[in-house]
Protein backbone atom coordinates (compact mmCIF):
# COMPACT_ATOMS: atom_id res chain seq x y z
CA UNK A 1 0.00 0.00 0.00
CA UNK A 2 1.18 3.52 -0.67
CA UNK A 3 0.64 6.80 1.05
CA UNK A 4 -1.78 7.38 -2.11
CA UNK A 5 -3.37 4.18 -1.71
CA UNK A 6 -4.42 4.77 1.52
CA UNK A 7 -5.54 8.23 1.20
CA UNK A 8 -7.95 7.55 -1.44
CA UNK A 9 -9.02 4.76 1.06
CA UNK A 10 -9.42 7.18 3.93
CA UNK A 11 -11.42 9.59 1.76
CA UNK A 12 -14.38 7.31 0.72
CA UNK A 13 -15.24 7.99 4.93
CA UNK A 14 -13.18 11.41 5.48
CA UNK A 15 -14.87 12.87 2.55
CA UNK A 16 -12.58 15.49 2.23
CA UNK A 17 -9.56 15.87 0.12
CA UNK A 18 -6.44 13.94 1.26
CA UNK A 19 -4.66 14.25 -2.05
CA UNK A 20 -1.97 17.16 -0.96
CA UNK A 21 1.71 16.83 -0.96
CA UNK A 22 1.66 17.21 3.02
CA UNK A 23 -0.76 14.89 3.87
CA UNK A 24 0.54 11.93 1.56
CA UNK A 25 3.65 12.57 2.59
CA UNK A 26 3.04 11.64 6.41
CA UNK A 27 0.57 8.73 5.27
CA UNK A 28 3.65 7.63 2.99
CA UNK A 29 6.18 8.01 5.85
CA UNK A 30 3.41 6.00 8.70
CA UNK A 31 3.27 3.09 5.74
CA UNK A 32 7.10 2.70 6.00
CA UNK A 33 6.95 3.13 9.78
CA UNK A 34 4.60 0.02 9.69
CA UNK A 35 5.29 -2.19 6.64
CA UNK A 36 4.25 -5.34 7.80
CA UNK A 37 1.44 -3.80 8.96
CA UNK A 38 -2.33 -5.05 6.62
CA UNK A 39 -3.35 -2.07 4.74
CA UNK A 40 -6.74 -2.87 6.35
CA UNK A 41 -5.50 -2.09 9.92
CA UNK A 42 -3.56 0.92 8.56
CA UNK A 43 -6.97 2.33 7.46
CA UNK A 44 -8.44 1.68 10.77
CA UNK A 45 -5.67 3.23 13.04
CA UNK A 46 -6.60 6.52 10.74
CA UNK A 47 -9.98 6.16 10.55
CA UNK A 48 -10.75 5.78 14.29
CA UNK A 49 -9.26 9.35 15.11
CA UNK A 50 -10.99 10.82 12.04
CA UNK A 51 -14.77 9.29 11.37
CA UNK A 52 -16.59 8.78 14.38
CA UNK A 53 -18.83 5.64 13.51
CA UNK A 54 -21.61 6.16 15.74
CA UNK A 55 -22.12 10.12 15.22
CA UNK A 56 -21.77 9.78 11.62
CA UNK A 57 -23.99 6.37 11.15
CA UNK A 58 -21.84 4.97 9.38
CA UNK A 59 -22.71 1.80 7.64
CA UNK A 60 -20.88 -1.45 9.02
CA UNK A 61 -19.43 -2.22 12.06
CA UNK A 62 -16.50 -0.22 12.48
CA UNK A 63 -12.86 -1.45 11.47
CA UNK A 64 -11.47 -0.52 15.24
CA UNK A 65 -12.12 -1.12 19.02
CA UNK A 66 -12.77 0.85 21.90
CA UNK A 67 -15.03 4.05 22.55
CA UNK A 68 -14.29 7.60 20.42
CA UNK A 69 -14.62 11.13 21.85
CA UNK A 70 -17.93 13.56 20.40
CA UNK A 71 -15.03 15.68 19.55
CA UNK A 72 -13.76 13.42 16.51
CA UNK A 73 -17.14 14.28 14.47
CA UNK A 74 -16.74 17.98 15.02
CA UNK A 75 -13.24 18.13 13.80
CA UNK A 76 -13.84 15.72 11.07
CA UNK A 77 -17.01 17.62 9.78
CA UNK A 78 -15.04 20.87 10.20
CA UNK A 79 -12.25 19.25 7.81
CA UNK A 80 -9.69 18.75 10.05
CA UNK A 81 -7.85 15.60 9.54
CA UNK A 82 -5.91 13.92 11.97
CA UNK A 83 -2.62 12.82 10.81
CA UNK A 84 -0.54 12.15 13.85
CA UNK A 85 -1.50 11.27 17.48
CA UNK A 86 -0.27 10.09 20.60
CA UNK A 87 2.49 11.30 22.57
CA UNK A 88 4.70 13.95 21.13
CA UNK A 89 8.41 15.15 21.18
CA UNK A 90 9.33 12.14 23.61
CA UNK A 91 7.17 13.35 26.20
CA UNK A 92 6.14 10.49 28.06
CA UNK A 93 6.38 11.39 31.31
CA UNK A 94 4.32 11.18 34.44
CA UNK A 95 2.63 14.47 33.50
CA UNK A 96 2.48 13.67 30.03
CA UNK A 97 -1.01 13.61 27.68
CA UNK A 98 -1.64 12.49 24.41
CA UNK A 99 -2.10 14.85 22.17
CA UNK A 100 -3.62 14.61 18.80
CA UNK A 101 -2.04 17.32 15.92
CA UNK A 102 -5.02 18.32 13.10
CA UNK A 103 -3.94 19.39 9.55
CA UNK A 104 -6.48 21.72 8.21
CA UNK A 105 -7.33 19.65 4.30
CA UNK A 106 -10.15 22.30 3.59
CA UNK A 107 -10.10 23.21 -0.11
CA UNK A 108 -7.70 26.01 -0.37
CA UNK A 109 -5.96 25.60 2.72
CA UNK A 110 -2.21 25.37 3.34
CA UNK A 111 -2.80 22.38 5.66
CA UNK A 112 -2.08 24.81 9.07
CA UNK A 113 -1.89 22.25 11.71
CA UNK A 114 -3.69 22.74 15.13
CA UNK A 115 -3.57 20.20 18.64
CA UNK A 116 -5.97 19.31 20.83
CA UNK A 117 -5.55 16.88 23.84
CA UNK A 118 -7.51 16.31 26.80
CA UNK A 119 -6.98 20.24 28.33
CA UNK A 120 -5.74 21.89 25.01
CA UNK A 121 -7.31 23.06 21.77
CA UNK A 122 -5.33 25.61 20.23
CA UNK A 123 -7.45 28.76 18.84
CA UNK A 124 -4.54 29.37 15.93
CA UNK A 125 -2.63 27.48 13.86
CA UNK A 126 0.75 26.27 15.74
CA UNK A 127 2.59 25.20 13.08
CA UNK A 128 2.33 25.79 9.21
CA UNK A 129 2.21 22.49 7.85
CA UNK A 130 2.47 18.46 8.45
CA UNK A 131 5.84 18.60 7.57
CA UNK A 132 6.69 21.52 9.96
CA UNK A 133 5.84 19.52 12.60
CA UNK A 134 8.34 16.65 11.80
CA UNK A 135 11.35 19.33 11.60
CA UNK A 136 10.35 20.70 14.53
CA UNK A 137 10.28 17.06 16.17
CA UNK A 138 13.99 16.46 14.45
CA UNK A 139 15.21 19.48 15.97
CA UNK A 140 14.11 18.85 19.27
CA UNK A 141 15.75 15.34 19.18
CA UNK A 142 18.96 17.10 18.77
CA UNK A 143 17.94 19.62 21.91
CA UNK A 144 17.30 16.58 23.73
CA UNK A 145 20.56 14.76 23.24
CA UNK A 146 23.05 17.43 24.30
CA UNK A 147 21.66 18.35 27.44
CA UNK A 148 23.92 17.00 29.31
CA UNK A 149 27.15 16.22 27.26
CA UNK A 150 27.14 19.66 25.03
CA UNK A 151 25.95 22.96 27.21
CA UNK A 152 26.58 25.19 24.69
CA UNK A 153 25.74 23.54 21.35
CA UNK A 154 22.44 22.67 23.95
CA UNK A 155 21.69 26.34 24.73
CA UNK A 156 22.25 27.09 20.64
CA UNK A 157 19.77 24.85 19.44
CA UNK A 158 17.12 25.34 22.13
CA UNK A 159 16.66 29.21 21.60
CA UNK A 160 16.65 28.37 17.70
CA UNK A 161 13.83 25.66 18.82
CA UNK A 162 12.14 28.64 20.80
CA UNK A 163 12.41 31.13 17.84
CA UNK A 164 11.27 28.86 15.09
CA UNK A 165 8.40 27.23 17.12
CA UNK A 166 6.93 29.16 19.38
CA UNK A 167 3.86 28.71 19.40
CA UNK A 168 4.44 24.65 20.27
CA UNK A 169 6.40 25.89 23.92
CA UNK A 170 2.65 26.18 25.80
CA UNK A 171 1.73 23.01 24.43
CA UNK A 172 4.59 20.86 26.95
CA UNK A 173 5.98 24.02 28.81
CA UNK A 174 7.65 21.59 31.47
CA UNK A 175 9.16 19.14 29.37
CA UNK A 176 10.80 21.40 26.90
CA UNK A 177 11.74 23.63 29.94
CA UNK A 178 13.34 20.45 31.11
CA UNK A 179 15.52 20.45 28.13
CA UNK A 180 17.27 23.95 27.93
CA UNK A 181 14.28 25.17 26.25
CA UNK A 182 13.01 28.91 27.80
CA UNK A 183 9.29 28.99 27.61
CA UNK A 184 8.02 32.31 27.94
CA UNK A 185 5.45 32.94 31.31
CA UNK A 186 2.75 34.20 28.93
CA UNK A 187 1.29 32.12 25.95
CA UNK A 188 0.70 34.66 23.02
CA UNK A 189 -2.52 35.81 22.35
CA UNK A 190 -4.37 34.10 19.61
CA UNK A 191 -5.92 37.64 17.94
CA UNK A 192 -9.00 35.54 16.81
CA UNK A 193 -10.15 32.28 16.52
CA UNK A 194 -9.34 30.41 13.84
CA UNK A 195 -12.14 29.44 11.16
CA UNK A 196 -11.72 25.46 11.16
CA UNK A 197 -11.28 26.06 15.31
CA UNK A 198 -14.59 27.90 15.16
CA UNK A 199 -16.37 25.73 12.70
CA UNK A 200 -15.93 22.98 15.22
CA UNK A 201 -17.17 24.38 18.08
CA UNK A 202 -20.11 25.17 15.92
CA UNK A 203 -20.83 21.29 14.94
CA UNK A 204 -20.81 20.41 18.46
CA UNK A 205 -24.19 20.58 19.24
CA UNK A 206 -24.92 18.95 15.94
CA UNK A 207 -22.89 15.93 17.18
CA UNK A 208 -24.96 15.75 20.55
CA UNK A 209 -27.66 15.61 18.45
CA UNK A 210 -26.76 12.74 16.23
CA UNK A 211 -25.23 10.95 18.92
CA UNK A 212 -28.25 10.81 20.66
CA UNK A 213 -30.68 9.93 17.69
CA UNK A 214 -27.99 7.26 17.24
CA UNK A 215 -28.88 5.56 20.31
CA UNK A 216 -32.74 5.83 19.05
CA UNK A 217 -33.87 8.90 20.91
CA UNK A 218 -36.04 11.65 18.85
CA UNK A 219 -33.81 13.97 19.57
CA UNK A 220 -34.11 17.70 18.11
CA UNK A 221 -31.81 20.77 17.66
CA UNK A 222 -33.29 23.87 19.15
CA UNK A 223 -34.23 26.56 16.55
CA UNK A 224 -32.21 29.41 18.47
CA UNK A 225 -29.33 26.43 18.80
CA UNK A 226 -29.54 26.34 14.99
CA UNK A 227 -29.15 30.11 14.29
CA UNK A 228 -26.45 30.38 16.71
CA UNK A 229 -24.11 27.41 14.93
CA UNK A 230 -24.93 29.12 11.34
CA UNK A 231 -23.87 32.39 12.93
CA UNK A 232 -20.36 30.84 14.02
CA UNK A 233 -19.78 30.26 10.12
CA UNK A 234 -21.65 32.33 7.97
CA UNK A 235 -19.30 32.73 5.09
CA UNK A 236 -21.26 30.88 2.30
CA UNK A 237 -17.70 30.23 0.69
CA UNK A 238 -16.23 29.19 3.57
CA UNK A 239 -16.54 24.83 3.19
CA UNK A 240 -17.80 23.59 6.08
CA UNK A 241 -20.52 26.27 6.22
CA UNK A 242 -22.91 24.34 3.99
CA UNK A 243 -22.47 21.08 5.46
CA UNK A 244 -23.28 23.37 8.96
CA UNK A 245 -26.11 24.74 7.24
CA UNK A 246 -27.38 21.52 6.32
CA UNK A 247 -28.02 19.17 9.43
CA UNK A 248 -28.69 22.09 11.66
CA UNK A 249 -31.87 22.65 8.79
CA UNK A 250 -31.98 18.77 9.28
CA UNK A 251 -31.71 18.15 12.73
CA UNK A 252 -34.07 20.81 13.76
CA UNK A 253 -37.31 20.46 11.75
CA UNK A 254 -36.58 23.33 9.10
CA UNK A 255 -38.31 22.76 5.91
CA UNK A 256 -35.78 24.43 4.07
CA UNK A 257 -33.08 21.46 4.32
CA UNK A 258 -34.45 19.20 1.67
CA UNK A 259 -33.76 22.67 -0.32
CA UNK A 260 -30.34 22.85 1.00
CA UNK A 261 -29.83 19.03 0.64
CA UNK A 262 -30.57 19.93 -3.27
CA UNK A 263 -28.19 22.31 -3.42
CA UNK A 264 -25.67 20.29 -1.97
CA UNK A 265 -25.38 17.45 -4.26
CA UNK A 266 -23.99 19.49 -6.61
CA UNK A 267 -21.53 21.59 -4.44
CA UNK A 268 -19.49 21.49 -1.28
CA UNK A 269 -16.77 18.46 -0.52
CA UNK A 270 -17.93 14.63 -0.78
CA UNK A 271 -18.95 15.07 3.29
CA UNK A 272 -21.47 17.27 2.30
CA UNK A 273 -22.47 15.11 -0.74
CA UNK A 274 -22.92 12.16 1.72
CA UNK A 275 -25.20 13.56 3.95
CA UNK A 276 -27.45 15.53 1.40
CA UNK A 277 -28.30 11.86 0.52
CA UNK A 278 -28.98 11.15 3.94
CA UNK A 279 -31.56 13.80 3.96
CA UNK A 280 -33.16 13.64 0.84
CA UNK A 281 -33.69 9.79 1.03
CA UNK A 282 -34.61 9.82 4.80
CA UNK A 283 -31.94 8.10 5.72
CA UNK A 284 -30.99 7.43 9.21
CA UNK A 285 -30.49 9.47 11.24
CA UNK A 286 -32.91 11.64 9.08
CA UNK A 287 -35.72 8.69 8.82
CA UNK A 288 -39.53 8.99 9.64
Amino acid sequence: MTGNELANTLEQRFGYPLRGAETIDHLQAYLELWPKQEPAKSAAVFLKENVHWKAEHQAGDPPFGGEQLPAIAGRHFSGLFAFRFGYSFGNMGKNAERGTWLADVNPGSSAQVYYQSATKLTECPVLESPRELTEAQTLFRAVRDTVEEQPQENGRLAKQFAESYPRVLPLMPEWFSKHGVRVPESECPCPCVARPIAAYRAFLPIVEVLLRRATGETAMLSQPAAKECLAVVADPAYTPHLLLKLLAQALSGDAAANETAMRAQNGGVKLTRIWAEKVLNHEPPFQS
